[in-house]
C-alpha cells in the first residue's frame, strides 16, 4: 500500500526585521573580539544582503519587534495552516 503526501502550503514566521550586512557584526559578536577578515568575500560569493536575527541590536528589550527564537516554528506551522 503506498500513501501519498502533498505540500499545500509553506508558512514563514521571521524573528524580526532584516538586518543589513554592515549591521550584522554588531548583531550577532565579532570573532575573538575581532572583526572578520573574510566577510566581504563571503557575503560576495553568498549574495546574502540582509537576514533576520532573533537577536536586536538593541537587546531583547520588551516593546522591540523581535520574536522569542522558541516559537517561530509554530509560526511558521500557523502561516502555513491558517494564513
Amino acid at each position: 500500500m503506498s500513501v501519498h503526501a502533498y505540500i499545500t502550503a509553506t508558512g514563514a514566521f521571521l524573528p524580526g526585521p532584516p538586518i543589513d550586512n554592515d549591521e550584522m557584526e554588531a548583531v550577532l559578536g565579532l570573532v575573538h573580539g575581532e572583526r572578520s577578515r573574510l566577510k566581504a568575500r563571503i557575503l560576495k560569493a553568498n549574495g546574502i544582503t540582509s537576514r533576520s536575527a532573533p537577536i536586536s541590536p538593541l537587546g531583547n528589550l520588551p516593546g522591540l519587534p523581535f520574536r522569542d527564537p522558541s516559537k517561530i516554528p509554530a509560526g511558521s506551522a500557523g502561516e502555513a495552516l491558517f494564513g
